[in-house]
């Protein structure tokens, strides 16, 4: 998967400028980072963080399978999630946009985020927040049912291409109190999921008038 990068897009980086005695004039290395806009040569407006969620499920819960296979067109697949090719690929709002599911042994968080100029923050909230009920109303269509179901199976072996990787598994199933065939069955639990489930479980887990919505700015 490749990006393009464009005349106007951001860069964050640490930098130092010293004075022509070599005295230190400027340092961002003991700060946060800078972030540059290319082709202006001009430091970016601050960000702003925005963080969008709710709690939502536990581990084992039923609706474990629908919401994992549904947050991938959400927001969990990266590019070719709802999320990115709206706020990010056709407004511009934020170079990333994500959303998850961390279930937890008590109910664990869903969670949307970005990262967005200040001056934009509102338009970029209303916008996650049309992808999100719009995704609600509609669910996954059939095509990205199927491109949620193909990644998440087709990655599946490389989260056990390791001993290590296998431990960790075998840890969370303990941990938690899971299935002995949790990992036996993990495809087939995917590939039974219908758009109808993904439907049903956002429903009862990611309601719209619960989310909390969070925004952090440095000055």
């Amino acid at each position: 998967m490749t990006a393009t990068v464009r005349s106007d897009s951001f860069l964050t980086l640490h930098y130092r400028i010293n004075a022509l005695d070599g005295e230190e004039f400027l340092s961002t290395f003991d700060m946060s980072p800078a972030t540059l806009q290319m082709g202006s040569g001009q430091l970016a407006e601050n960000l702003e963080s925005v963080l969008i969620g709710l709690p939502a499920i536990e581990r084992g819960n039923p609706d474990f399978f629908p919401l994992l296979v549904g947050n991938y067109t959400l927001g969990g697949g990266g590019f070719v999630s709802r999320l990115m090719k709206e706020v990010r690929d056709k407004r511009g709002y934020a170079y990333s946009v994500y959303s998850y599911f961390s279930p937890l042994r008590q109910t664990g968080p869903f969670q949307i985020g970005l990262q967005t100029k200040r001056s934009q923050s509102n338009d970029a909230i209303k916008l996650t927040r049309d992808v999100l009920d719009g995704f609600l109303k509609e669910g996954p269509s059939a095509d990205e049912l199927a491109a949620a179901k193909a990644n998440l199976t087709g990655s599946f072996p490389l989260r056990l291409d390791s001993n290590k990787k296998i431990l960790d598994n075998v840890a969370v199933i303990g941990f938690y109190g899971l299935p002995l065939d949790w990992l036996d069955r993990y495809q087939e639990k995917v590939q039974a999921v219908t758009v109808d489930d993904v439907k049903q479980a956002f429903s009862r887990r990611v309601r719209p008038t619960d989310l909390i919505t969070v925004t952090v700015a440095a000055d």
